[in-house]
């Protein structure tokens, strides 16, 4: 019993980086895939350490959510200046250089 435990110490330690999001961890259970298959880390059974995974495994999880959410955002917005531009630029292939430089 003891060697299963110090087992899964070891594979949480080891995993932290590949929590299974479906479905997302919460701060009382989470999924972590090792090399023998999903393990299950809950805060009701789990002892130790690995009582403990669960929450740090749900924090990165909206750690990564919020950074995909703030490179998304910044995607957008570089994409929706850009259609911004555009109309402008065909009126200046349009009309020549004597127009860019007489709109500024």
């Amino acid at each position: 019993m003891l060697a299963w435990r110090y087992s899964r110490s070891r594979s949480a330690d080891a995993h932290l980086d590949k929590i299974i999001t479906r479905p997302p961890p919460t701060p009382i259970r989470c999924y972590l895939q090792s090399d023998k298959g999903r393990l299950l880390f809950d805060v009701a059974t789990d002892r130790e350490r690995t009582k403990d995974v669960p929450a740090e495994a749900h924090r990165r999880f909206r750690a990564d959510l919020r950074e995909r959410d703030a490179r998304n955002r910044l995607e957008r917005a570089t994409r929706f200046a850009l259609q911004e531009k555009k109309p402008h630029l065909a009126t200046c292939l349009e009309f020549g250089p004597r127009f860019l430089h007489s709109t500024g």
